[in-house]
C-alpha cells in the first residue's frame, strides 16, 4: 500500500482525537484536500470535547482550530526529525495565529494545544536543550490556557480573556488543580475560581489549598 504522506495530516488528526500514537511523517505540507479533511474531523473532535468541558464554553472557530492543528503538526515533526536546523523549527512554529485573540480563538485552539504539555514532556526526555523545547515555553506562555502543567517559572500569563469567560476560567482552574501547576495562581480572579472549586475540600490539592490558605 502506498502511503500519501501529504494527505497524511488528517490521519495525525484523527489519532489525536482518538488519543492514540502518532506517526508524523516529516518534511510534507498538507495539500488542499487534506486541509478540508481535517477541517471535518476538528468539527467532530470538538463536538465531542465540548460534551466533557464546563457549561458556558466560548463558540468554535474552525479556523483557530486548523491553525492550531497545523503548528501542532510541524511541533511533532521536528521532535520526530532531529536533523532540522533552529531556525528553521523557531520560525516555524512561533508564528503568530491570524484569527484574533480572544474567547473563541483560545477555546478553539485549546481543542489541539492542550496536548502541548504531553508533547513537552516526551520532547524533554529526549533532550534538554532542544530548541523545540524553547519554542514550546513561548507558545505555552502565549496560550496559557492549554499549557497548564508545563512549568515556567516567573513567567508573564495574560489570562485575561480566560477570566472574561465562566467556561475557560473553569476550565482553567480545573486544570491548575489537576496538575498542581502553583505558577498559575498570581491572577485573583483564577485565585477565587480555585476557592470556589476546592470549597471545604482543601485535600483535593493540599498544596494548592495551603498556598491559598483555605481551611475547613
Amino acid at each position: 500500500m502506498t502511503v500519501n504522506l501529504k494527505n497524511y495530516f488528517p490521519s495525525f488528526i484523527r489519532a489525536l482525537s482518538e488519543y492514540d500514537h502518532l506517526l508524523v511523517p516529516s518534511g510534507n505540507e498538507p495539500d488542499e484536500y487534506a486541509l478540508a479533511e481535517a477541517a471535518e474531523l476538528l468539527t467532530e473532535m470538538e463536538a465531542q470535547w465540548r460534551l466533557n468541558c464546563p457549561a458556558d464554553m466560548p463558540l468554535y472557530n474552525k479556523d483557530a482550530a486548523l491553525w492550531a492543528a497545523g503548528q501542532f503538526y510541524k511541533a511533532a515533526q521536528f521532535f520526530a526529525c532531529r536533523a532540522i536546523g533552529p531556525d528553521i523549527v523557531r520560525d516555524e512554529l512561533l508564528q503568530d495565529c491570524p484569527e484574533e485573540y480572544d474567547a473563541s480563538t483560545l477555546y478553539s485552539i485549546d481543542l489541539v494545544f492542550r496536548f502541548l504539555p504531553s508533547l513537552y514532556k516526551t520532547a524533554k526526555a529526549v533532550s534538554e536543550g532542544d530548541i523545540l523545547l524553547d519554542c514550546i515555553r513561548e507558545m505555552a506562555v502565549a496560550f496559557p490556557l492549554s499549557s497548564v502543567g508545563i512549568t515556567i517559572e516567573d513567567a508573564n500569563f495574560n489570562v485575561d480573556t480566560i477570566t472574561e469567560n465562566t467556561g475557560l476560567l473553569t476550565l482553567y482552574a480545573e486544570r491548575i488543580l489537576d496538575y498542581s501547576d502553583t505558577t498559575r495562581l498570581s491572577d485573583e480572579t483564577v485565585q477565587e475560581k480555585l476557592r470556589t472549586i476546592i470549597g471545604s475540600y482543601p485535600k483535593l490539592n493540599q498544596e494548592i489549598s495551603d498556598l491559598l490558605e483555605i481551611k475547613i
